[in-house]
């Protein structure tokens, strides 16, 4: 009888993340620009897509746009909370955290996975 080898077990502790909370007032010294599609947007895209090799482009033919309204699309393109504040999404901090990072010298992608 062959005896049954059993495997290394080998325990790790995970340990619970350090997670805080920081509360910063933000004043640009430009315009805010956030790009976040409104539900029309995100809606006539999809159309568009559903159709695929049958949709129509302007190329193709001569398509009658309806005009724009810009105030509208701005409205609709903001982060907006509950609370009706403006916000800005949290990848954008850890974007501008990293590329700090680089500027510092160290490697942008060890300190991606750091933050």
């Amino acid at each position: 009888m062959k005896k049954e080898v059993q495997p290394k077990v080998e325990r790790i502790q995970i340990t619970a993340p350090n997670v805080k909370e920081l509360q910063l007032k933000i004043r640009g010294t430009r315009p805010l620009v956030i790009c976040a599609f409104s539900e029309k947007a995100r809606e006539e895209i999809r159309t568009k897509q559903e159709k695929g090799d049958t949709a129509e482009t302007a190329k193709t033919k001569k398509v009658k746009r309806a005009a724009k309204d810009f105030k509208q699309q701005y409205e609709d393109a903001k982060h907006v909370s509950e609370g009706g504040w403006c916000g800005i999404p949290s990848i954008a901090f850890l974007n501008a955290m990293v590329r700090a990072c680089l500027g510092a010298g160290m490697v942008m992608t060890t300190t991606a996975g750091e933050v």
